[in-house]
């Protein structure tokens, strides 16, 4: 099974004429034009745009997703449960309630060997954390978050101690039903048992998905909640929005100019806002994927400059820049309880709640 995954994976790349990278859809927001094409979360990853590989993380995408505003756009879509590869026609708009012209999260990101990086879940404990947000033993299997994906134990870890006592969104594929859904979890060791979770995940080849579920792509059920401050990366591209009619006001408007760092992805830990309007192209940064908002972040800049109105104010000389505080440390955390485990663990070794007295047996 390993070399079919990676044959088909091979062949995927070559149809395209590059790697095995491409932008991996995260979370979906409802009633977007990304929830109406049938995008798997987390299982696809799109690799062109109208026959344009997207093969680098820079911002083509957003600017040929600005530049499709309101027409059809023609998406090839590589899905690594059944290892195939699919056209689907996507209309970017503005015209919804949501964020974005797509309405969707995306994340530049390689499908080599995607399968052996899946979090298998075991077993669940009676009334722990894991077995309120209704994960079900054997069956699920955890993806990731709409911002982060799980690659390893040490990921749910960070996740867990991240949110401890704060639920959070997880995307949890089950082979039963071969659907990807979302639950909440919140971490916390006041259930009455072992843990944060009250849950055992297998990790590695031995805990990949079993053979009977690589003839469908999979379903998305359920949708992402996005901060209703959240900017989507498109907008740094799309054409401004027609001026609204004048109201009449005592004192004239003026403009001022703030200086932004690089928009990261929305969410505890790697989140969000992105300024809306339309910027010239920077230098990118190409030293790994990285996390990024609506629709992927443009490339990485060392500053973004956005126009906005102020409230009252006297016309400046000159612009007033205003750079924002840096974000915020991730927060330290003491690392897993005993020296039998460590990370990345081998393929046929079980990930234990950190605080569980099994992972210093």
């Amino acid at each position: 099974m390993g070399n079919d995954q990676s044959s088909a994976a091979a062949q995927a790349a070559d149809a395209h004429g590059s790697d095995h990278v491409g932008f991996r859809v995260l979370g979906i927001q409802e009633n977007s034009p990304a929830s109406v094409v049938g995008f798997v979360s987390f299982f696809d990853f799109i690799l062109s745009a109208n026959g344009i590989r997207l093969d680098t993380k820079d911002s083509t995408f957003m600017e040929l997703i600005a530049r499709s505003e309101d027409k059809p756009m023609q998406l090839s879509v590589y899905n690594i449960k059944s290892q195939t590869t699919r056209e689907l026609s996507l209309t970017p708009s503005r015209n919804w309630p949501g964020k974005g012209m797509l309405g969707v999260t995306i994340r530049f990101d390689s499908f080599d060997g995607v399968e052996d990086h899946l979090l298998h879940v075991l077993e669940v404990a009676k009334k722990s954390p894991a077995d309120i947000a209704t994960l079900e033993p054997n069956a699920d299997y955890l993806l990731g978050t709409p911002e982060r994906v799980f690659r390893d134990p040490e990921d749910l870890y960070d996740e867990i101690i991240d949110h401890l006592d704060q639920p959070f969104q997880c995307y949890v594929y089950n082979a039963r039903t071969d659907q990807v859904r979302l639950v909440r979890i919140t971490p916390h060791d006041r259930w009455g048992g072992e843990g944060y979770l009250g849950a055992e995940v297998g990790h590695g080849y031995l805990h990949r998905l079993p053979a009977s579920v690589h003839s469908t792509v999979g379903e998305s059920v359920g949708f992402v909640s996005i901060s209703n401050h959240a900017k989507a990366a498109t907008d740094y591209f799309a054409p401004p929005a027609p001026p609204a009619a004048p109201v009449p006001s005592a004192a004239p408007e003026t403009t001022a100019t703030e200086e932004v760092a690089r928009p990261t992805l929305f969410a505890a830990g790697d989140a969000p806002t992105i300024p809306s309007t339309e910027e010239p192209r920077a230098t990118t940064d190409m030293s790994a994927p990285s996390e990024v908002g609506l629709e992927e972040a443009p490339a990485a800049r060392d500053a973004h400059t956005i126009v906005e109105p102020t409230q009252e104010v006297q016309p400046p000389t000159a612009p007033r820049v205003v750079t924002p505080p840096k974000s915020a440390a991730k927060p330290a955390y003491p690392p897993p309880v005993g020296g039998g485990i460590g990370f990345p663990i081998s393929t046929v070794a079980t990930y234990i709640d950190p605080t569980s007295p099994k992972a210093s047996s």
